[in-house]
Parts: structure tokens; C-alpha cells; sequence
């Protein structure tokens, strides 16, 4: 059958005609009428579902390609006035294949110039869209899943608006491209790879990814290519996950990564990223603005990282000159602790929140249950519980280390500002340039990375370690090499608890170490080659100048084995050391106070860890050279300084162990050049040293301050020299022996007494050699036995003294040990003093103890030479001085043990002319005092004894010669002794006025004891027990005096004048005081002692005028007020003043001119003139200014004596060769005949004469003043 005869059919026919008519009516209906029914149910519904106002421009049906195609969709918020969605078009290509799958497959699907805007309202979740998503979320799950196939998905020109207005940060995300070739769930495609691509520009950063997954598939599969191209990271910090203690100020990221997943049905899930990532410009900053880290450039080059199983795999590292910021806080906060992970603050309680209403609000927000979470997740949705069994499938049960290598880090040329405010001053410390570089690192493998780090400080310090690390022990081994750093720059961090300053060092170090771990304990070795701190300068708060210095302090050669405990050091060298030390008034030294006492801490918490090896330590060797050390000890009065240079010691061989035999060797100059030398061996188990000492002329005076404590002697000179050996020993108990074998001399010595120029003790030289000297202090008075070979003093002076009070100065010579020298009595003191105090001149009564046995003593050999003693006595007046010189001899064989008594012999002069020698045997050192000495002196002259003879005998010595023989033997404390003394010539001159004087004629007893050759000869034999204490050798004196009173006769002067009938002691004259004018009684003294030395001209006669300022003065100015009053009446006539007489009625007026007359202050009245005075007024006011010197009264008692001669002379007719004035006197010499003075005055004065009254006033019971004669 044809095709035309098949179409003619009617029913043919009528079918054709159906269907095309109904798929013109399809058409037509599709074409027509379902756009608009589309776009009006879309309005309407879409408007109504959610709860906003969708409009749609066109919508365009083509119902035989089943292709959609909607224009113009536009929502609006749910205000109705602001746009929230936009599209362009969006066009759906439909497959009729749809209608046989049974579900929808789409040829193409393409979506043009998409617009979202999204609006956050607060950090609570809220958004533009909650209440769209809140229904969504609210609608009830749907039962399986539906099958679709989408193909050739394109969006275009896409882009989203984000106004974030809790942040008030506004986003875009532009020009979004999206292409997907498919996504289908149906069996047939499932197996095939989906390569999606997108692309954006995020806040005009290019963005954009590309794949190939499998999402459908069981065991679901991706691969995704993420590139990033300079996304600002600034605008993302606030959105981190987890809390920042920091912000973003700048910063890019470049990323080219590409991102593998895979999740097997059994197994763990697969994520592995590799690429590169790039930052630049980082900029982190604290909340405050103050910079934390700056990275210009960062780039990371990823192998592989496998996040789930814990590998990470780096190619490089690189980060170019980063810039580190760190600084802490007073107290003691670091600023890049804020780099560290916040903690979030805890969400609200979900039972806080409302159940949603039934008219959802548009911006509440969304707060699903936990049945719709999983099947529509949200942005803010909240994740729900995972069962355990999910947990236990996921993760290990026990966390493997994770397996992180890098191949290689480079940190170059990095910059770090450390700033502590913690301290009480700042410290600021940069380090710029610094290089790290680590090659190799692997956190589990068995080969060590190597790490490589140089920098230097803004100090100049360098810092450089090559070390190979070992991560996998771990472990490090390595050099380090540190230099320049300068300490000053960190003396904050000690300095609360010092109290000095690093005011200058430089320390360095170069070490070599290996240190590992052990079960948390670090083992290994560190090997320092030397460390060192150079131009060290260290200064006392408050000070400026340094008590501490050293040119260098070096340690070399110094190993620190962890796992033993041990140090061991090779060299300690400390070059050109200074120190000063004090020992401050309370007696503490000030290098303890340097180091303050640490804060008490926290008590300790007891732990059972069973105690750590104590450290062992040893030094082989410690040397110091060229040091400087003052000392100052203030706690006396006057403070003592020490000073002593070129200081080198060497210590070899000390360290922890107490056996060991360590070495020493001291030497040092003192400031006067004196040299000292110590060398030996020492130990501290037993404590003792052996030392050799070498001392020489080591200055004295600088003990001068301690001496003045003890001594009441200043030391002027004097230097020690010593050689031998000292030995000392200290028992564990305490118990301390000593031994010295040497040695000493002592030179030079000068000792004066304080205040004064003069010498009281010198030596040249004092030479103790062959000494054998042992102390213990088991042995009673700690002396064990003593041997001198010899005792040598030569050049020798001693000044021996009598005090005016009659006390030798050598009793005085040392301090009593309860007057302290320096300091008064301190209120302490006075109250701790005891109530009662025994009198001094009372003995104290001692126990008597067991002495033991004496040690043994032995001096072989005593030798003196050129010894010279000085001996004055102020105690008698006038002063007596003596001397005795070339003092020299020898004592030998003095010794404890007994045996033959030492031999004694010695020689001397006295007064540098009569010779003395003693000679004999003594043995002082016996336990009972054996004595057999004679002495002889020849020729001593008698004349420098004139003192003593004054004031025992009253009378000086004009001549005479002693000579004296003396045996004194003193055994079984028995005391024999002969003297024979020998007066030759004993001539006795002037009368010495002394109360101790004998109250006998002195001369008389002279001529009856002379011999007619004039030589006294006196045998005094003498005996007695040292044992009584009634026994004294002054029984001698005793009997010269006796001796002297027995044969005593008269006076001379008393004798001259019985001779020529006048019963008046001719030894004076006396004179009216202030005056020098003779009265009758002393012209009638004269007159008779004329006539005695007219009859005796072998004798002479000295006149010594007297006066006395408690009687002269007075008189001395009435004297010069009458000369003025008779000067002034006598006018220009030359009549002697003597001879002028001034009438009573006259006197007045004369006074009141001479008053008026004489300069000195005087009463006026109110306008101011000169008051009128009564005489006696006058007077007094004349008498109280005049002043009377001591010249006056000397030229008025040389007046009196003058006058006696004159008139001997005149008068008496006596030769002026045989009458001598000497040097008057001043001051009172007792009471002496003043009722004759008063006599002599008034006798000698004019009554009729106004002038005379003061002297008759003057001259009554006052003291008396007087001419005194001597006779030679």
C-alpha cells in the first residue's frame, strides 16, 4: 500500500488532523498561555512562601523543546522596598528523555547576572534571610530520593552583596563563573567524573576552582584545584572560627593548591592538599595597634599534607625579613600570647530560646530543631550529637605522633625588638640581622636535621650555632659561638637583687654541646672552649667609682657532663682584677650587702622522687694576675686602708672532692714596695696547708689604725720581712695546731706618742731567726714549745718618760682592755654596765688554775747593739733629762727546760761619757727566777741630777761624780745584794723651794759626810725575800737620807745673817705690789747681806725679781694713774715725777682730766655729753680699762731686781761681777712672808699723799712680791 492511498483514508485522515491540531493547541497553550499562568503562580506563590514580593518580567515557554526561559526576577526584602534578589535570565533546556527516565534530565541550564544581597544584623545569627530559611527548615523531610540529571550548568556574571553590620564591613563577590558540565544521580552517570570550574573576584580578588568529583558514588571522590590571587586577608580576621587576640592590619594571599578527597566505605577518609601558598605584606598587630609581626614575604611550598592521618610534608619554607615585635608587660604578660587561640565565649542556653511562632519573624533568629539540622544545614545551624560508635570508628583510640618533614626553612634576614617592662627600668634589646635555616627536618626520622642561626644585636653582639637536631630522641649537638654582649644592657633583670650596677662588660662564649633526653631527664655533654667577660666595671648604687673591675674574667676548657653531675673546668683566669672592700662601722662587709637576700618563695611540696646525685665539680686551674685590692676598715677610729697591687694567685686542682690535694701560689705588692710570696699544697679533708712564705719589707704603718686600738703609740715607720715555712691543721672537732719554722725581721720601727714628734721607740733592725714556733689549741695558753736560734736588736732608741702626774710612759703604752679606743659610751652600753665596780687599785682575786706543764722555751742568743734610752722626769721641776748610749751586749742560753742559766753581759755610757757594764747569769725563763748580776758605772756626772736633789734635798747640783758597784743574786726567791756608792765632789747649788724637800741644813750634812778629799763613800748592803710583800729595794734611799738629816745644820742665808746680827732671812727682798721702789726693811736687808758678801768674796749672788699677777695688776695701774696725775701737774717743768706732790684739794681736778683724756667708752647723759663722776668712780672706770700684759709684769720684776742691785752696788759698794740679775718670774710661789710685804709697803709709803692710799690697799694680805737671791 502506498503512502497516498494510506493518507486517503478517512480515519487517517482524522487522526493526522487530531494531533496536528493538538499540537498546535500544545503549542499554542505552551507558547500562549502557560508563560503567563507561570509567572502569575510564581508571583503568587513564590510571593506568598517567602513572605516577600516577587516580581518576574517575562517568562517565555517553547513547549516543543521544552525549554524555559524566566527574565527579570526581582525579590524585594521583606520591608518591600529594598532589593534582595536579582536575575537577569535564567534559561532551563529540557530533555524529552525526562518522560521515559521518569525524572527530570536538562540538556542546559544556564543563569545570567545573578544578584544576592545579604544582610547580617548582630553576631546572634540574624540575617535579611532568617525567616525564609527558618521554613525551609520547618518543612517536614521528604521520603527517598529523587533521580535527576542536570547538564551543561553555566552561571554568569553572578555576584553577592554582604553588608555585615556588626562588623560594618561590606563584601562582594564578583563576576562569579560557574560551569559544571553535569550532576546526575541516575545509574547510568554516576560513575562518570563531574569537573566543575568556578571563578569570582572576592572583594576584587581573583578566586577560582577547578576539579573533578564523583559525588554520587559510594565511595565518593574529588579533586579540587583552590587558587587564591592577593586575597586581602585584612577583611577576614574577624570571621575566624576561633577567637583572635589579634588583628589583621594587612596581608595577601596567593594560594595553588590542589585538594584531594576520597572517602572509602571502610577505612578512614582521605584529604591531602599540595601547592603553594604566598603571603605578602603580613601585618599583625595587638587590639591596641601596637605591631606584632610583619612578614613581607612568606612562601610555602606543600609535598603532601594529610591533615586526617597526621603527615606533614613540606618542600621549603622560605619567610624574608620578618619583623618581630616582643614585648612584656610589668606584669609579665607577653604580647604575642595574643597569637595563641582564644577560648570562645559560651553560647546561650538553647532552653533560653522561644519556641518559633506560627508567623515566623523576618529577621528573628533561626534556632531549628535538631531532627531538621541534618537534612538542611545552615550557616548557624547547630551541629547534632555524634553517637559514640561514630567517634570510635573515626579516630585512633590512642593519637600516633604525627610525621611532619621539612625539607628546608629559611628565615632570612629577620628582625626582633624585645621590650620588657617587667624590670624596674626597661629593657629594649634589637637583634637585626638574623638568618635561621633548617635542612632535613623530620619530626620521626632517624637521621638529625641541620640548623644553622647567625644574628647580630644592636650591641654589636653576634650570635652563631651550627647544631644537627634530632627531633625523634630528641636531641641536639652542636657549636655555639656568642660574642659582644654587652651585660649592662640586661643588669635590670638582677638589679632588685643586687645592690650594684654592670656598668660596663662584655661577655662572649663559644661552646660546643650534645644534650639529649632521656625520660624527661636531659643527658649528654657541653663542652665550653672559653667563656669570657671583658673591661667588666662594676659600681655600688649611689657611687660613682667602681669597687669592682677586671680587664678580663676567662673560663676555658670547661666540660658539664649532665648524666654524672660533673663540671670540670681547665682555666679560670681573672686579668687585672680591682677591688675595694669596706668593713663598715658595724662590722659587717659591704661585699655581703652587694646580693640581697631572694623573696621567701612558696613552701616546698614533698614529692616522692627519689633525691637527685650531687654535682661534682673540679678546677684544675685558677689564676689571677696584675690585681689591684684596697680594704677599708671603718669599725675604727680612725679607719684603716689597705692597699696592695700586682696581686697574682694561682690555684690548681680544687674542686668537690675534699681528698684532694689542691696547690697555691700568692704573691702581691704592698703600696710602699714591700714584696709577698706564699706557695704550697692545701686540702680541705683533712682541713690543712703546707705554705712557703717569702715576705719582704712589708709596710707596718698601714696597721697603724688597728695598733692605735691597743697602743696608746703612734707608729711612724717600720717594715716586717719574714721566711719559712708555715704549717696549719683543723681537726674535724674544731681542735687547731700550727707550726712556723722561719724567720722574721722587723725594720725601721717609729713609735711616738700620740699627738707629739718626738720618738719614745726606734730600732734599725729586730732579726728572730731560726724560730721553731708550734701552737695547739689542746695545749693550755695554745703555746706548744717555741725555739729562737737568735734574737738580734741593734740601733735601737727608747724615750722613757715621767709623767707630771709621776707615771711612766711605758705603763701607758698599751690600752686598758676596758677603755675602748674609739667610741663614747653609747646608752646600750651605759645600761648594760654593772650597778657596783670594784676599785681599780684593788687586785682581782683569781682562782688558781692547773697550768699544766710549762711549754718548752728556748732562746739560744740574745744580741743588742748601738742601743741608745732617753729618760726625762716631768714629774720633778725643774725637768731632769739623762741619757744612755752604745747600749750593746749579749744574753745566751735562755731556756724553760733548766740546765745552766743564760750568760748576761752588757756595756753602755751614760751621758756619752761614764761607762756602764753588767754582767752575770740569769735564768728568767725558770719556773723559780734565778738572777747573779754585777754592775759597775764610773764617772756619772751628778750635775743633770740637780732636779731630784731639788726636790728631795732642796738643793740642785753644781758638781759632783757618781760612781757605783752593785752585785745583786736573786735564787730560791732569795735576794742578796751589795752597793757601794761614790760621791766625788758632791757640790750642792741653788735653794730649790719644794715640799718634798728634807727639812734639814743640806749643806752641813754634806761637809760632815765629805772626807777631806771631798769623797763620799757609802757601803748599803741589802736582803730580803721577793716572797714578802712588805719587801722594797727604796730602803736604800731611805737610808741616804738618814744619813743626810743627822749631820744637817743651818741655813746658809739664815746663817749669814745670825753672823751679822740680823735675825732676818736674808734670801729675799719684798716690795709693795706693782711697784719696784725698796722700803726700809728691804734697804736694812740689803745693807746686812752687803756687808756679808763684802766679807766672802768668793761667793756671787743672783737676784731674781718676782711678781704675781693677783697682787700686781692692781698696783701696776694705780701706779700708771699716779705718773699721769703727776705728769700732768708737773707740766713742762722738768722736776722728777718722784719729787712732785699733788695737794689733797688738787687731786680731783687732775683726775677728771686725766679722765676725760683717756680713750675708752663713758657714761653720758641724755644729749650726750660726759656724765659727772665722784673720784672712786673715775678711778674705777680708769683702773678697768687699763690693761696689764705679761710683758709689764716681766719689765716690773726685772725692775725689782735691778733696783737690788743698784743699790748693792751703790749702796753696798759690792763689785758688779759678782751680782748677776736673771730672768724674773711670774706667779705665786706660796704665802711667803706677807705680813712683811704689808710691812715693807706701808713703810715705804707717803701718808700726806692722796697717790698713797691704793698702795697701802694693795700691799695688805696679798701674796707677796719680792726679789729672790741664790748664791753661787
Amino acid at each position: 500500500m502506498s503512502v497516498e492511498s494510506f493518507l486517503s483514508r478517512p480515519r487517517v485522515r482524522k487522526t493526522i488532523v487530531a494531533v496536528v491540531a493538538a499540537v498546535l493547541l500544545y503549542g499554542l497553550f505552551g507558547a500562549l498561555v502557560a508563560p503567563h499562568l507561570v509567572k502569575s503562580l510564581a508571583q503568587k506563590h513564590g510571593s506568598a512562601y517567602l513572605g516577600r514580593q516577587v516580581t518576574l518580567q517575562d517568562v517565555s515557554i517553547n513547549p516543543y523543546t521544552l525549554q524555559l526561559t524566566v527574565s527579570g526576577l526581582r525579590v524585594l526584602e521583606a520591608n518591600g522596598k529594598d532589593e534582595a534578589v536579582t536575575l537577569a535570565s535564567l534559561t532551563v533546556d529540557a530533555e524529552w528523555i525526562s518522560l521515559i527516565e521518569m525524572a527530570p534530565v536538562v540538556r542546559a541550564l544556564q543563569i545570567e547576572q545573578p544578584w544576592v544581597r545579604i544582610v547580617r544584623f548582630d553576631e546572634e545569627g540574624r540575617y535579611n534571610y532568617s525567616d525564609v530559611l527558618q521554613k525551609i527548615l520547618a518543612e517536614p523531610k521528604s521520603e527517598g530520593n529523587a533521580s535527576f540529571s542536570i547538564n551543561n550548568i553555566v552561571l554568569h556574571g553572578g555576584r553577592i552583596d554582604i553588608d555585615d553590620q556588626p562588623f560594618a564591613r561590606k563584601h562582594s563577590i564578583s563576576d562569579i563563573e560557574i560551569g559544571l558540565p553535569f550532576v546526575s544521580n541516575l545509574p547510568t552517570d554516576i560513575e562518570l567524573y563531574v569537573e566543575p570550574s568556578v571563578s569570582a573576584r572576592i572583594n576584587d580578588a581573583p578566586f577560582a576552582v577547578r576539579g573533578r568529583v564523583r559525588p554520587f558514588i559510594d565511595e565518593r571522590e574529588a579533586t579540587l584545584k583552590i587558587e587564591f590571587n592577593a586575597l586581602n586577608l585584612a577583611r577576614y580576621d574577624e570571621y575566624s572560627p576561633v577567637p583572635l587576640g589579634f588583628r589583621i592590619s594587612s596581608g595577601s594571599l596567593d594560594t595553588d593548591i590542589e585538594l584531594r578527597f576520597r572517602q572509602p566505605l571502610k577505612g578512614e577518609p582521605l584529604i591531602a592538599l599540595h601547592g603553594t601558598l604566598e603571603l605578602r605584606d603580613l601585618e599583625l598587630d595587638s587590639r591596641d595597634g601596637k605591631s606584632l609581626i610583619k612578614l613581607p614575604a612568606l612562601d610555602m611550598v606543600l609535598n603532601e599534607i594529610e591533615p586526617l592521618a597526621g603527615k606533614v610534608d613540606i618542600a621549603s619554607i622560605r619567610i624574608d625579613q620578618p619583623d618581630f615585635e616582643v614585648a612584656r608587660t610589668r606584669d609579665g604578660k607577653f604580647n604575642l600570647a595574643a597569637l595563641l587561640p582564644r577560648p570562645r565565649a559560651a553560647a546561650p542556653s538553647e532552653t533560653a530560646v522561644a519556641p518559633v511562632a506560627t508567623t515566623p519573624d523576618p529577621q528573628a533568629p533561626v534556632k531549628p530543631d535538631a531532627a531538621s539540622v541534618a537534612d538542611v544545614p545552615g550557616p548557624d545551624a547547630q551541629v547534632p550529637e555524634v553517637p559514640a560508635r561514630a567517634v570510635d570508628a573515626a579516630v585512633p583510640a590512642q593519637a600516633s605522633r604525627p610525621d611532619v618533614k621539612v625539607a628546608l626553612l629559611e628565615v632570612l634576614q629577620a628582625r626582633l625588638a624585645f621590650n620588657d617592662e617587667m624590670p624596674a627600668k626597661p629593657v629594649a634589646y634589637v637583634i637585626e640581622p638574623m638568618d635561621i635555616v633548617l635542612r632535613d627536618f623530620s619530626l620521626n626520622g632517624d637521621a638529625p636535621a641541620n640548623l644553622v642561626v647567625s644574628a647580630t644585636a644592636d650591641d654589636g653582639a653576634r650570635l652563631a650555632l651550627d647544631a644537627r637536631v634530632l627531633a625523634s630522641t630528641p636531641g641536639i649537638d652542636g657549636e655555639l659561638t656568642v660574642s659582644g654582649v654587652d651585660l649592662p644592657r640586661f643588669a635590670a633583670y638582677f638589679a632588685d637583687r643586687v645592690s650594684f650596677s654592670v656598668e660596663q662588660a662584655q661577655a662572649r662564649v663559644g661552646s660546643r654541646f650534645r644534650v639529649t633526653l632521656a625520660d624527661g631527664v636531659p643527658q649528654g655533654e657541653i663542652e665550653i672552649g672559653e667563656a669570657g667577660l671583658s673591661q667588666l666595671r662594676l659600681v655600688r648604687n649611689g657611687e660613682k667609682v667602681a669597687f669592682a673591675q677586671a680587664d678580663d674574667v676567662v673560663l676555658t676548657g670547661a666540660k658539664v657532663n649532665l648524666a654524672a653531675h660533673a663540671v670540670s673546668i681547665d682555666a679560670f683566669n681573672l686579668v687585672k682584677p680591682r677591688l675595694r672592700m669596706v668593713r663598715e662601722r658595724d662590722g659587717t662587709l659591704d661585699l655581703a650587702a652587694l646580693v640581697r637576700p631572694a623573696p621567701p618563695g612558696p613552701p616546698a611540696v614533698s614529692q616522692d622522687v627519689a633525691a637527685a646525685p650531687a654535682w661534682k665539680a673540679l678546677l684544675a686551674t685558677f689564676k689571677l694576675t696584675d690585681g689591684t685590692l684596697r680594704v677599708e676598715d671603718r669599725t675604727l677610729a680612725k679607719p684603716a686602708v689597705i692597699d696592695i697591687d700586682r696581686v697574682s694567685l694561682a690555684v690548681g686542682n680544687v674542686g668537690t672532692d675534699p681528698a684532694l690535694k689542691s696547690r697555691v701560689d700568692l704573691a702581691f705588692r704592698d703600696a710602699k714596695g714591700g714584696l709577698f710570696g706564699a706557695r704550697g699544697g692545701f686540702s680541705l679533708a683533712p682541713m690543712q696547708a703546707n705554705l712557703k712564705l717569702d715576705a719582704r719589707r712589708l709596710d707596718l704603718l698601714v696597721g697603724q689604725p688597728w695598733m692605735a686600738e691597743q697602743l696608746n703609740a703612734t707608729l711612724l715607720n717600720g717594715t716586717v720581712s719574714l721566711r719559712g715555712d708555715l704549717g696549719v691543721r683543723v681537726q674535724q672537732a674544731g681542735d687547731w695546731s700550727l707550726a712556723w719554722n722561719g724567720e722574721t725581721t722587723v725594720e725601721d720601727i717609729k713609735l711616738s706618742e700620740p699627738g707629739k714628734a718626738t720618738d719614745l721607740l726606734k730600732w734599725r733592725s729586730l732579726f728572730v731567726g731560726g724560730v721553731a714556733l708550734k701552737l695547739d689549741s689542746a695545749t693550755p695558753g695554745v703555746l706548744s714549745a717555741l725555739t729562737i736560734d737568735q734574737l738580734a736588736l741593734s740601733d735601737y732608741f727608747a724615750r722613757i718618760i715621767v709623767s707630771p702626774q709621776g707615771r711612766l710612759n711605758l705603763q701607758d703604752i698599751m690600752r686598758s682592755a676596758d677603755v675602748p679606743a674609739q667610741a663614747a659610751a653609747t646608752p646600750s652600753a651605759i645600761a648594760a654596765a654593772p650597778a657596783v665596780t670594784a676599785p681599780a687599785n684593788v687586785p682581782a682575786k683569781v682562782a688558781p688554775a692547773n697550768a699544766g706543764p710549762r711549754p718548752p722555751i728556748e732562746i739560744k742568743a740574745i744580741v743588742l747593739q748601738g742601743g741608745q734610752v732617753d729618760f726625762s722626769d716631768f714629774f720633778v721641776k725643774p725637768n731632769y733629762r739623762a741619757q744612755l748610749s752604745e747600749l750593746g751586749g749579749r744574753v745566751s742560753g735562755v731556756r724553760s727546760s733548766g740546765g745552766a742559766p743564760g750568760e748576761v753581759e752588757l756595756r753602755g755610757l751614760v751621758e756619752g761619757s761614764a761607762p756602764i757594764d753588767i754582767t752575770g747569769r740569769i735564768d728568767p725563763l725558770a719556773e723559780k727566777l734565778f738572777l747573779d748580776i754585777k754592775a759597775s758605772a764610773r764617772g756619772i756626772e751628778l750635775a743633770p741630777l740637780s732636779p731630784y736633789s731639788g726636790k728631795y734635798v732642796g738643793y740642785g747640783i753644781e758638781k759632783g761624780k757618781l760612781s757605783v758597784n752593785v752585785a745583786y743574786k736573786i735564787e730560791n726567791d732569795k735576794l742578796t745584794a751589795k752597793n757601794n756608792v761614790v760621791l766625788d765632789q758632791l757640790t750642792f747649788g741653788d735653794r730649790v723651794d719644794s715640799p718634798d724637800a728634807i727639812k734639814a741644813p743640806v749643806q752641813l750634812a754634806v761637809s760632815l759626810l765629805k772626807d777631806r778629799n771631798g769623797v763620799i763613800d757609802i757601803n748599803l748592803p741589802i736582803s730580803g725575800s721577793l716572797s714578802d710583800p712588805q719587801f722594797s729595794i727604796g730602803g736604800l734611799v731611805g737610808r741616804v737620807i738618814v744619813n743626810f738629816i743627822v749631820k744637817a745644820v743651818t741655813a746658809p742665808f739664815a746663817l749669814l745673817g745670825s753672823l751679822f746680827g740680823s735675825q732676818a732671812d736674808l734670801d729675799h727682798v719684798a716690795f709693795a705690789p706693782g711697784r719696784a721702789a725698796l722700803s726700809d726693811t728691804a734697804r736694812g736687808k740689803l745693807d746686812t747681806l752687803g756687808k756679808a758678801l763684802t766679807d766672802r768674796p768668793a761667793l756671787k749672788l743672783e737676784v731674781t725679781g718676782r711678781t704675781d699677777r693677783s697682787v700686781d695688776v692692781e698696783g701696776y695701774r694705780r701706779a700708771l694713774l699716779e705718773r699721769k696725775v703727776r705728769e700732768l701737774k708737773a707740766g713742762r717743768t722738768k722736776t722728777p715725777l718722784e719729787e712732785v706732790k699733788v695737794e689733797p684739794g688738787e687731786y680731783a681736778d687732775l683726775l677728771e682730766r686725766v679722765y676725760k683724756d683717756t680713750d675708752f667708752p663713758k657714761p653720758r647723759n641724755v644729749i650726750g655729753m660726759l656724765k659727772d663722776l665722784p673720784v672712786p668712780e673715775m678711778e674705777k672706770l680708769i683702773f678697768t680699762n687699763t690693761e696689764v700684759s705679761d710683758e709689764d709684769l716681766r719689765m716690773l720684776g726685772l725692775a725689782r731686781a735691778q733696783v737690788v742691785k743698784d743699790y748693792l752696788v751703790r749702796n753696798g759698794k759690792i763689785d758688779d761681777s759678782r751680782l748677776f740679775v736673771l730672768a724674773p718670774k711670774t706667779g705665786a710661789d706660796g704665802g711667803k712672808k706677807a705680813a712683811d710685804a704689808a710691812t715693807g709697803a706701808a713703810t715705804g709709803a707717803v701718808a700726806t699723799d692722796p697717790l698713797a692710799s691704793g698702795a697701802k690697799a694693795a700691799g695688805s694680805g696679798s701674796p707677796p712680791a719680792r726679789a729672790d737671791f741664790s748664791m753661787r
